[in-house]
């Protein structure tokens, strides 16, 4: 008889299985990543929106979401501050700086 023996099918056919899944798990993990970054990001975006608001309601609701915000691990330092100018002006109006730290 010729051919790949049935033992050396059977551990080929294990490999492959084990590296589809790993590679699915993987990809699958980085999708989710992306998929949170970008909510995030909006989330982001409609606080800095809401501070700009007339409505002070709505200004406190983005004050407190923005504050949760840039804790966050997808936060960058440009985020950061970003977000203290943002809210310093919300704060403090044109006259200092927030008194979040960086």
């Amino acid at each position: 008889m010729s051919g790949i023996p049935v033992d050396g099918a059977l551990i080929a056919a294990s490999f492959s299985a084990i590296v589809g899944l790993t590679s699915w798990f993987f990809t699958h993990r980085q999708l989710r990543q992306v998929s949170a970054r970008q909510e995030w990001s909006l989330r982001y975006q409609s606080a800095l929106e809401s501070l700009t608001s007339r409505d002070n309601t709505r200004r406190q609701a983005g004050l407190d979401l923005m504050k949760s915000l840039v804790e966050a691990r997808w936060s960058s330092k440009s985020d950061k501050t970003l977000a203290l100018d943002a809210v310093s002006l919300f704060e403090n109006g044109l006259k200092g700086r927030s008194t979040w730290k960086k």
